[in-house]
């Protein structure tokens, strides 16, 4: 829709699981990649036909700063994670890299420069920011806390700055006794 709210384009067609996991726009703003139980698509910010782009559900996507360049978690086996990286375009992955079994499987960004994908991992109970290059190098830590959690992360598009929320999540459990039927 516009800024103003008129004009709204109804986008995709309402399957589960395009709602839990989140749109991507690309930076160009002319097109949305989604997930659904059939896989990952994109379709143009006007509307029309979605293009499927893979035929297996992709989590935690991410555009290069190009708009070139797709990154997702592709699929999870014993051990670890597996990140795929391909063209907008489509087509076979272009990297194939492996992420800890500590990886979340939600949270993905490409680097300013495009080379390295970012992404949180919860070795030991807090979470960091890691970057693992394309080129297939090991992975780098980014930040270096020593407690809580990184609950959503996203650099500038230079990659000269860093936003995030983080803290602890806490919980109460009460028991409700005595009903009467």
């Amino acid at each position: 829709m516009n800024l103003d709210g008129s004009n709204p384009v109804q986008l995709t067609n309402g399957k589960t699981r395009e709602a839990f996991f989140p749109p991507v726009v690309r930076p160009d703003g002319r097109w949305v990649i989604y997930s659904n139980e059939d896989g990952l698509w994109k379709i143009s910010i006007d509307g029309g036909s979605p293009e499927r782009v893979t035929d297996h559900l992709g989590y935690g996507k991410a555009i290069s700063p190009d708009g070139q360049r797709i990154a997702y978690l592709a699929y999870e086996r014993e051990g670890g994670r597996v990140l795929e990286v391909m063209s907008f375009a489509g087509g076979a992955p272009i990297n194939t890299l492996e992420l800890p079994p500590t990886a979340s499987a939600r949270d993905f960004q490409f680097s300013g420069d495009g080379k390295s994908v970012l992404f949180l991992d919860s070795r030991n109970g807090t979470s960091n920011i890691w970057s693992l290059p394309l080129d297939g190098s090991q992975p780098k830590q980014v930040t270096n806390f020593k407690a809580n959690q990184i609950f959503d992360f996203a650099f500038s598009r230079d990659g000269k700055q860093l936003a995030f929320t983080r803290g602890e999540t806490a919980s109460d459990v009460v028991m409700i006794a005595g009903f009467k039927k």
